[in-house]
């Protein structure tokens, strides 16, 4: 089992690889509003509330449908409950991608979720 240095190291290795893609992205068209739908945003939260979970609390949880749940019971520093329904209902495969409107609501909480969580577990 890695040590948390280990898992802390991990997460920052893969965080800056996910800024650096969204740099390039920006680079490339400094107009287009991101948008993250469907099963992209319900993994990548995912990432996020493991992360939290695993760094924060010692928790390691593989199974998909528990890490909500899980992180909703251990004091999470932002909720957006219609994220998280959202998300159990793609998970339990009871509906697609979101509108264009439910989705940006979502993309822009997804973000404000990684810029809590890494300032919580990686950045301090």
């Amino acid at each position: 089992m890695p040590d948390k240095q280990a898992i802390i190291n991990d997460a920052l290795s893969f965080q800056e690889w996910i800024d650096e893609t969204r740099q390039k992205e920006v680079a490339d068209n400094p107009h287009a509003v991101r948008k993250i739908n469907g099963v992209i945003m319900v993994n990548s939260t995912l990432i996020a509330l493991r992360r939290y979970l695993m760094i924060k609390h010692g928790i390691i949880e593989f199974n998909k449908f528990k890490v909500v749940g899980l992180y909703l019971e251990n004091n999470p520093p932002i909720i957006n409950d219609e994220a998280f329904e959202y998300i159990n209902l793609h998970l339990q495969n009871k509906i697609g991608d979101a509108d264009d409107e439910k989705a940006l609501r979502m993309t822009a909480w997804h973000e404000e979720l990684y810029k809590v969580i890494n300032n919580l577990v990686l950045y301090n």
